[in-house]
């Protein structure tokens, strides 16, 4: 059987990985110069690799170790209760373990929500507000931003996980060491950006930009949700309702990171992160901890209406404001960085946003978009994870490998293998 892979991320990767394995003949087509999607790791920009989009292993308990342990990628770890600093409003310093924003609220029972209520909504039921929220459920806003929009089932799924109750790991030697190891030995084409994909006849034929094309017996779709929402790729046929319906549901998380480098150390010995009450932007951690380094990269993250706030400022003004932030919440008004830049996924056309967002009645919605269609379309990406999963590198490596079973779930995967058909012209 043959396979095309459109994208090569962390799902397209998996799902590439384990059909090639089975003894699928699999090209993976790829619109960017290099490997990865949203994982990008900086070697240029500090003496330490520097994440520009995703950065954390969440837990030790998700399937990304089994490639952290099998290629020895060395971690560093974040304790979320103890390694992280709360600034309240008061100027006072805390860890999250200590206190939480504003109320010094801990823990509760998590009553269900009711019907498709936001977030928002849910707290103000129990008497809350975003601010007021346990830790875990601000670290879930602090993702995504707008509570207002977001799915409290969606919101509840992530809290009651237990992949949820522990904290991060950083890959020292940089995240694309896991992308490369993914990667190692498979057929993957750079710079095809796949403009057509038909699937209306025995097979399926993808069509690119550049007029090359290549027939297939089915393709894994791994596309981000921001450009699937966006018809930048045709399917002919359209794709039906019911899949139409999932994508429009579902919403894309704006997401903003701010990253600084400085000649000495910024932060305390142990502490690894630093939270803001009302900062812009309100999320902080080094990206150099754990590493043999003189001095520091610190990290600000921003998601929904404080991002947008961010973006409207342009490149410049945003890292003056999250300088100043930064500034006020050590105390340290001389602190100034030796370098800085930012990172944003909305003006990538290979992203259009960072990662899907259930927002009110979409709580489904990811479900829905997973399912194959006719036997010739699978899908894969974060945004077909679990909600619990989901805008994780895990989340996108298990529905890479789920799509894979799926595929592979069709026929006796020992059969001979045709090669992959030569490209053919635009004749559709």
């Amino acid at each position: 059987m043959t396979t095309l892979v459109i994208g090569a991320g962390i799902a397209g990767l998996a799902a590439a990985q384990d059909l090639t394995a089975a003894g699928h003949k699999v090209r993976i087509l790829e619109a960017r110069d290099r490997v990865g999607g949203r994982i990008h790791t900086d070697r240029d920009f500090a003496g330490v690799p520097v994440e520009l989009g995703a950065e954390f292993v969440h837990t030790s308990v998700v399937p990304t170790w089994e490639i952290l342990n099998q290629h020895r990628i060395k971690t560093h770890y974040i304790n979320q209760q103890s390694d992280l600093w709360i600034r309240l409003p008061d100027g006072r310093l805390r860890t999250v373990g200590e206190e939480v924003c504003f109320s010094g609220v801990r823990a509760l029972g998590w009553p269900e929500a009711q019907g498709e209520e936001s977030v928002a909504a849910y707290l103000q039921r129990l008497g809350l507000d975003a601010h007021r929220a346990p830790y875990k459920l601000q670290e879930y806003i602090s993702d995504y931003g707008d509570p207002e929009q977001l799915s409290a089932r969606a919101a509840l799924e992530f809290m009651l996980d237990p992949t949820s109750e522990e904290g991060d790991y950083r890959p020292l030697s940089g995240y694309d060491r896991v992308v490369d190891a993914l990667a190692e030995g498979l057929d993957v084409e750079l710079g095809a950006v796949v403009d057509t994909i038909a699937w209306g006849g025995p097979g399926v034929t993808v069509i690119l930009r550049d007029g090359r094309a290549y027939s297939a017996d089915q393709a894994v779709i791994t596309l981000p949700v921001g450009v699937l929402k966006a018809g930048k790729v045709r399917f002919l046929p359209e794709l039906p309702e019911w899949k139409l319906s999932a994508l429009r549901r579902l919403g894309v998380a704006t997401v903003l990171k701010l990253v600084y480098r400085f000649e000495q150390p910024v932060l305390p010995e142990g502490v690894n992160g630093l939270y803001v009450c009302d900062g812009l932007p309100d999320e902080w951690w080094s990206s150099s901890k754990g590493q043999d380094y003189g001095g520091e990269v610190m990290t600000a993250f921003a998601a929904g209406a404080k991002a947008r706030r961010l973006l409207e400022l342009g490149q410049e003004g945003a890292l003056e404001a999250g300088l100043a932030t930064l500034r006020q919440a050590l105390g340290r008004p001389g602190l100034t960085p030796s370098a800085q830049i930012w990172s944003q996924w909305q003006d990538d056309p290979y992203a259009l946003g960072a990662y899907s967002m259930a927002v009110t009645g979409a709580t489904d919605a990811r479900a829905i978009l997973a399912r194959p269609l006719e036997q010739k379309l699978f899908w894969a990406g974060e945004g077909t994870a679990s909600n619990a999963w989901a805008g994780t590198v895990h989340g996108a490596l298990q529905s890479g490998r789920r799509a894979a079973q799926e595929v592979l779930a069709l026929r006796n995967p020992m059969l001979a293998l045709p090669e992959f058909a030569q490209p053919v012209a635009k004749a559709l």
